[in-house]
Order: structure tokens, then C-alpha cells, then sequence
């Protein structure tokens, strides 16, 4: 990468992460990047398709559907587990 100039401290990270996409798109890392950022739901919420769509799973992003649920066996072998928000 050649050197970028950055402005502020959010403008440094907005390049960095712009970086990571390109760099290491089709690697699994992008899902766990918006996740730490906490930007996954305003990110995904506007994916579209070839034709400038947005998709249709698009619309139902929230952040209940960040998580999977914790199974029910799970929780009742351990009393201190709560279920994950939505579910």
C-alpha cells in the first residue's frame, strides 16, 4: 500500500477498513470487521444487487440478527446463560 494521507482519526480507520475489503475479500474477515466496528447493520442494510436493488434480506438486518441464538441444551446445562436479544 503507498502512503495515504489521513485527517482525523475516523478518516485513518475508514481507509484502513477500505483497504481490508480489497485486500482480503473473499478471506471471511469482512463479516467479523463490521461486527467489531459496529457498522454490520448500517453497511449491510444497503447491499444491492447488479441492477442497484437493494436485496431483499437487506431490509430485515437489525441488530437481533447479528447473533445466532443460544440452544436451549446450552442454556439449561448453564442457568448464568442468557438468550441472545430476539430470540
Amino acid at each position: 500500500m503507498s502512503s495515504v494521507a489521513v485527517t482525523s482519526e475516523t478518516d485513518g480507520i475508514a481507509k484502513v477498513m477500505a483497504e481490508r475489503k480489497l485486500e482480503l475479500a473473499f478471506e471471511g474477515q469482512r463479516w467479523f470487521d463490521l461486527k467489531r466496528t459496529g457498522t454490520a447493520v448500517a453497511i449491510l442494510s444497503k447491499q444491492k444487487d447488479g441492477n442497484g436493488n437493494i436485496l431483499p434480506y437487506a431490509a430485515s438486518i437489525n441488530q437481533n440478527r447479528l447473533l445466532w441464538p443460544i440452544p436451549q441444551g446450552q442454556r439449561d446445562n448453564n442457568q448464568n446463560l442468557t438468550q441472545n436479544p430476539g430470540y
